[in-house]
């Protein structure tokens, strides 16, 4: 296999392509494969729903204001809950980026 060329990651879910790594991973190889398509959907309603929670998390305790969350181990755990979702937003961002739109090649790990 050439080593600019990687195979699917996703070949328990029916995809068994090979595409190349590189600027154009998405154009060449995501839009035409139907479950990498499908996993980049599924993994975009996560990143959108984790910061969704993130941020309403942070309005209910702007909104309730002590009166639901009483305690301050309450509190801690509530925002700490919403700072994990938010983070994890974004981590799922940059390997969405990573595994699906774009792979620098590094020649020093090859």
């Amino acid at each position: 296999m050439a080593p600019n060329i990687k195979r699917c990651r996703l070949n328990g879910a029916g995809c068994n392509a090979l595409f190349p790594t590189g600027v154009h991973r998405y154009w060449s190889h995501v839009v035409q494969c139907t479950s990498c398509s499908s996993a980049l959907k599924a993994m975009r309603a996560l990143e959108v729903a984790l910061q969704v929670l993130s941020i309403t998390t942070i309005g209910f305790l702007a909104i309730t204001k002590g009166t639901l969350v009483t305690t301050t181990i309450q509190r801690t755990a509530v925002m700490s809950t919403a700072v994990m979702c938010f983070i994890a937003s974004r981590w799922l961002a940059s390997f969405i980026e990573k595994n699906f739109y774009f792979q620098d090649y590094v020649h020093a790990y090859k």
